[in-house]
């Protein structure tokens, strides 16, 4: 399973920022570290957690099915019988 379609878009607009950010600063003469390693690593970190968890089985979170598999189960009697 890729990544999805919203990603890549943020990608695209976080990597011209990054782009446009040191453009100017390198036209001005003056480098920040912020904006020069850490957005673009920071941007970076920010990607890879969204798509790790945009996948809930594989990489480094890993997120259980069971408090929903429990609600469900708690959700069926009650529907079953009818209360509320």
């Amino acid at each position: 399973m890729g990544a999805p379609d919203n990603i890549w878009l943020l990608l695209i607009v976080a990597s011209i920022g990054c782009l446009t950010s040191n453009y100017s600063a390198g036209a001005q003469g003056v480098r920040f570290p912020f904006s020069s390693l850490l957005l673009p690593l920071l941007i970076a970190v920010v990607l890879t957690l969204i798509s790790d968890i945009a996948s809930p089985y594989q990489g480094f979170i890993r997120v259980s099915q069971q408090p929903l598999v429990d609600l469900q189960q708690t959700i069926q009697p009650a529907q079953a019988s009818g209360s509320p």
